[in-house]
């Protein structure tokens, strides 16, 4: 197994202040830090971290990558192993399950490294088809590779080697994200996608166009074209507002620093937006940019600031969300222009340019400070004095006699790479120089590590007093070997460090350590637990095994968590606080402020100063609530009883169900819901309540009895309105009706049409003998009749009086022909109401309508025609071809 090369915890009182040149003499013996960083003599070593926002990361450092400290402010571990060449880009992410994976952006291969021991675990994923389209994506319990030429999301075992069922993504993917347990994709079709437990969940379709996703208040979000958010993780899309930000210049917040807000920027105006998701509240800044031009890209978020990376300093803009406002000038990120890793982790923003020896850290009040990764043959101190030539950034010694105890001495060439080898750490005879040492331990391929040691009789100013491993011991090939050397003792600087981390650091140079807690709580979490005075002061001189006395704060005044997440409140008290977080679910989240799983309370309150360790209860909102009873007692109206389900926290929804007509219940009272009252239900999720409609089914009643639908249309609840009118119909029968079938409000006038006369079907039936004609209902034929038939057609019985009628008047004649118009007997139909004798008075024989405006009707007339020296009589169509005529009325 290879072993990574060690690098000591640098000197936490030389933490450099940007520009960066290492100044000062600090003359004393450190070993390494038990807790920080471990040597095994012939087991390899780990790296092991108090606390996992310990303020700590994994950076790119040239060709390989190292452990950067957060107390010390350097770096304390390399990974002994070449992952990149040339200017090839490497890319950290930590995994759940402890690891490190590193992408070289270049050529397509992910290392896979155990973080505690920095070294190379399982088998790694090279992707030569797939360069710089291969991204680790960590969710909260698993690490999936996403590969972007093969349209794929796999997740990563155990060993390091994805699972062999990828998920595939036909439509390619453009963007991704983390977030909880899930990956969230935009395929290049505008689909959302959520991968969790290996697999595909869902997709979801937006109206419009997503432009990008991002992660806001631990949601997915989208937001399409025309800069609406949507929230995608719920049952449905949820707008949450417009960002302000269109185009195809816009760039969302990278996930590896997201917050509260929905943040992205414009690339080519410099606007920075911040939309609140809970609120919809909007803060726009615009960053004042130079003339000279920006390459500006993702940003990332802390707290309420944003961070935009400028690629073109490389610099690192700060706007501040809470005042709206955005830094006159930005930050410089050491290095050269081009890319850089931006990053949120353990409370800190980290700006690191793979092949510089500094690197750009901000805390979570906005504070910068820049830190060294150690010196390499593969990184350039663009902040050194004589970085252009290639020199060391390490400044002569201004003072004389010893120089300054700086980083280890660098391996000798060629020597990188642990073989497994043991060495035996050689003895160094009493008045060796100590640089006479570092030159014997080169050769035999151990790295050197000069630290001072303080006073020995008899020895001069830069004499070895030994070593660590000691003199005898094994130490594995091209290790570091720490070299103490005489020079004066000063009080090291433990101001800043945990006070744990003083006194272990005290200890191990052989000084005592007197802890005292301070009285005055902490005024900021970050000075928790940190170092605020010591005495003597650093630098002071101080005896060989003094004691230094140290006072820290172990307590705060709570701040209030209400509104954040659950995640986010017990998130700040354990890593931010160091205090222990249990949540308790109170009551349910019914108002518009308030949210399912946001803190509304805390114990112990807001302002009260609590120790490190202790417990902080938060109360969160309930996700879900009791579903009512909201039929019952009746009755209940549908408005009424959809702001009950509104008030518990449910949607409600509306069904119009059977009609009220018949029970006796007003239209929208409530009679059914679903679910049941008494179950336990999601808020957020509908309720249906289904009410007795207002409205009910009116059918087609034409060809009916009309007597029968009226009767129907009244159970039906509507009114009804029969008229009888002249119809070619038999009696009581509906005709026809105003209202289509279809639906109508109870009460509605529905109006039907029918006739209630009986149709009689009139002829004309010739005389025997003579060519004379009488009027009468089909089959009711006279004596010395019936020669010869005529139709008429359809009109009433005589004496009918309630249509628009007409009498039709019947007139004969048995007198001698010459008396009757030539023929006798003889007969005419009239509508006049008398004729001299010796016709007889008039006899009515039907009814005919007065006007046609019956469908179906027409016109007849009495028709005569003087031929023969007789007058002939008849009722006819139409007067054509006759002597003359009288209108009698209209026939069916």
């Amino acid at each position: 197994m290879s072993r990574p090369r060690l690098r000591k915890p640098s000197w936490p009182g030389r933490r450099p202040s940007w520009p960066a040149s290492r100044a000062g003499s600090v003359t004393l013996v450190v070993v390494l830090l038990a807790g920080v960083l471990v040597a095994t003599v012939g087991t390899g070593y780990s790296v092991s971290h108090p606390l996992l926002g310990d303020g700590s990361e994994y950076v790119a450092k040239g060709h390989t990558v190292t452990h950067v400290n957060g107390e010390t402010g350097k770096s304390d571990a390399d990974l002994a192993r070449s992952l990149a060449k040339g200017k090839e880009r490497l890319e950290t992410v930590r995994l759940p399950d402890g690891r490190v994976a590193i992408v070289n952006n270049d050529t397509g291969e992910v290392t896979f490294v155990d973080a505690a021991t920095m070294t190379p675990t399982g088998a790694g994923v090279d992707r030569p088809g797939s360069k710089g389209k291969v991204e680790v994506l960590p969710t909260g319990s698993r690490g999936y590779l996403l590969d972007r030429e093969r349209g794929t999301v796999e997740e990563i075992d155990a060993q390091g080697q994805p699972v062999p069922a990828p998920v595939q993504v036909p439509d390619g993917i453009a963007d991704a994200v983390p977030s909880g347990d899930s990956i969230w994709l935009v395929t290049r079709k505008g689909d959302v996608i959520e991968v969790a437990d290996g697999r595909q969940v869902r997709t979801v379709r937006l109206g419009g166009t997503p432009s990008g996703i991002t992660v806001a208040d631990g949601h997915p979000v989208v937001v399409t074209g025309d800069g609406t958010a949507y929230g995608v993780d719920g049952d449905a899309p949820r707008s949450l507002g417009d960002t302000g930000l269109h185009g195809a210049t816009v760039v969302l917040a990278s996930w590896r620093g997201t917050g509260l807000d929905v943040v992205g920027v414009d690339r080519a105006t410099g606007r920075v937006a911040g939309l609140n998701p809970r609120t919809g509240h909007l803060v726009t800044v615009g960053l004042k940019l130079p003339r000279a031009g920006t390459d500006l890209d993702a940003p990332v978020v802390l707290g309420s600031r944003v961070y935009v990376p400028d690629r073109s300093g490389p610099n690192l803009w700060k706007v501040d969300l809470a005042k709206a406002k955005a830094d006159d000038k930005p930050l410089e990120v050491p290095g050269q222009p081009g890319e850089f890793e931006l990053m949120v982790s353990g409370g800190k923003v980290w700006a690191n340019s793979q092949y510089d020896r500094r690197l750009l850290v901000v805390d979570g009040n906005g504070a910068a400070t820049y830190l060294d990764k150690g010196p390499g043959s593969d990184v350039t101190d663009s902040q050194s004095d004589d970085a252009a030539t290639g020199g060391s950034s390490t400044p002569s010694n201004p003072t004389g006699g010893p120089p300054p105890p700086a980083d280890p001495l660098p391996i000798p060439a060629g020597a990188a790479t642990p073989t497994g080898k043991l060495v035996t750490v050689p003895s160094f005879p009493r008045g060796t120089p100590y640089q006479t040492a570092c030159t014997k331990l080169g050769q035999l391929g151990l790295g050197c590590d000069p630290e001072p040691g303080g006073d020995d009789p008899g020895l001069r100013t830069g004499d070895v007093l030994g070593t660590n491993p000691a003199a005898g011991s094994q130490a594995p090939e091209h290790s570091q070997v720490l070299v103490r050397y005489v020079a004066p003792l000063k009080a090291p600087r433990v101001l800043g460090l945990t006070h744990q981390g003083a006194c272990d650091q005290l200890k191990a140079l052989s000084f005592g350590c007197a802890a005292t807690v301070s009285p005055r709580p902490a005024a900021a979490p970050e000075q928790l637990d940190v170092v605020a005075t010591q005495n003597p002061q650093p630098g002071a001189d101080i005896a060989k095994g003094g004691t230094v006395a140290i006072t820290y704060p172990d307590s705060i005044a709570l701040p209030s968590f209400s509104g954040l997440s659950q995640g986010e409140a017990c998130t700040r008290i354990q890593t931010v606080y160091k205090m222990a977080c249990r949540a308790q679910v109170g009551k349910p989240a019914l108002g518009p402020a308030q949210t399912a799983g946001a803190v509304y309370d805390q114990n112990p309150s807001t302002g009260t100063a609590v120790k490190l360790g202790a417990t902080v209860t938060i109360i969160v909102y309930s996700g879900t609530n009791t579903v009512g009873d909201y039929v019952n007692p009746p009755p209940q109206q549908i408005d009424a009883a959809c702001a009950k389900v509104v008030a518990d926290g449910f949607q409600c929804n509306k069904v119009e169900g059977r009609t009220a007509a018949g029970t006796g219940q007003q239209p929208g009272t409530v009679y059914a819901q679903n679910p049941a009252a008494g179950t336990k239900q999601n808020i957020g999720l509908p309720i249906t309540l289904t009410y007795y409609s207002g409205n009910n089914d009116l059918p087609n009643y034409v060809g009916s009895a009309a007597d029968a639908s009226c009767g129907d249309i009244t159970a039906r609840g509507f009114a009804c309105s029969a008229l009888a009118e002249p119809f070619n119909a038999p009696p009581n029968r509906v005709e026809r009706q105003d209202q289509a079938p279809g639906r109508y409000p109870l009460g509605t006038a529905i109006t039907i049409h029918y006739s209630k006369w009986t149709l009689v079907h009139y002829v004309m039936y010739q005389h025997n003998s003579v060519d004379a004609w009488v009027l009468r209902p089909e089959g009711s034929i006279p004596s010395d009749y019936g020669r010869a038939v005529r139709d008429v057609g359809f009109a009433y019985a005589a004496g009918t009086r309630d249509v628009p009628w007409r009498a039709v008047n019947g007139f004969f004649c048995t007198a001698a022909a010459a008396s009757c118009h030539g023929m006798s007997p003889n007969h005419f139909y009239s509508a006049i109401g008398s004729y001299p004798a010796p016709w007889s008075a008039p006899t009515e024989a039907a009814v005919f309508l007065s006007n046609c405006n019956a469908p179906g009707s027409h016109e007849v007339y009495r028709t005569w025609s003087d031929t023969g020296g007789a007058r002939h009589y008849n009722i006819d169509a139409g007067p054509t071809g006759t002597t003359g005529n009288e209108l009698l009325g209209c026939v069916f």
